[in-house]
């Protein structure tokens, strides 16, 4: 359960102060029941049964000072609080040590958004503390032709966590990238293809378990109205097979090639 809001006040001429508050409660459960049992009869020998709840509540504030340069560019630099709720762990049998506490941050970040040509290239760029990079680019270099591009770029590593300092944190990509390529024709047709990219990613804090970067490619084909739209879509068109997840030592395999209609209406 969260609340939020910000309030954007101008200080001076194109300088602007904005501030927000982000309220949240995370509730989370869990019935934990264990049994021993005989191989050979399935008499049960012991069981360990348990239940917990808890609550993580948490303040976020944001604050933020924009300058705009003029009508295409504009500068901003931004300070906000991070926070991951804690959970209960389902791999112990103790009731006591099953809770574990959030994670916090405390996130900088400097950018600028800038247009060129007449409105049709787009550029925004982005630097966080903890040693990563976002960049986006968009461009119409024709009427029609829509290509957009965006790369990010993260070095995260443990500070302090018993033997894992200098390691870097579990299913955290070393980078990502995507490309996307639409031409839309006036009568609204149009017909668009991505290229999407993944870094090096570790599924374990001690960086031994691990999947190698890869690359997928989805596509679409459709038509769009001025209060409606419908295509068809292809995801992971070459049937790459990838992990999407890992936990309690279990692997969870990404979607294979995946083909669809989406509709929608606006009102």
């Amino acid at each position: 359960m969260a609340a939020f809001g910000q309030v954007t006040v101008p200080i001076a001429g194109s300088l602007d102060f904005t501030a927000g508050l982000r309220c949240e409660r995370v509730n989370k459960e869990l019935d934990y029941r264990h049994y021993d049992t005989r191989t050979d009869t399935g008499e049960r020998l012991s069981s360990v049964e348990w239940s917990r709840e808890e609550d993580w509540d948490a303040l976020l504030p944001k604050a933020v000072l924009s300058w705009r340069m003029n009508k295409d560019a504009m500068t901003y630099f931004s300070v906000s609080q991070g926070d991951l709720a804690g959970g209960l762990n389902a791999n112990g049998d103790d009731k006591e040590t099953a809770k574990f506490d959030e994670q916090t941050s405390l996130n900088y970040e400097i950018g600028a958004k800038t247009a060129f040509l007449d409105n049709r290239l787009f550029f925004n760029a982005a630097k966080a503390h903890s040693q990563g990079i976002e960049l986006e680019l968009k461009a119409r270099p024709l009427q029609g032709l829509d290509i957009s591009t965006a790369f990010g770029w993260t070095d995260a590593e443990f500070d302090e966590y018993k033997n894992y300092t200098g390691k870097t944190p579990k299913q955290m990509p070393a980078y990502t990238f995507n490309l996307g390529i639409q031409y839309r024709v006036p009568c609204g047709f149009f017909v668009r293809g991505e290229m999407e990219g993944l870094g090096r990613t570790y599924y374990d804090e001690a960086n031994t378990i691990k999947q190698d970067a890869f690359q997928l490619y989805h596509a679409k084909i459709g038509y769009e109205a001025s209060n409606w739209d419908v295509y068809l879509y292809c995801n992971n068109l070459l049937d790459k097979e990838y992990f999407s997840s890992m936990s309690f030592g279990r692997f969870s395999v990404a979607e294979p090639r995946t083909f669809g209609v989406f509709a929608s209406v606006r009102f």
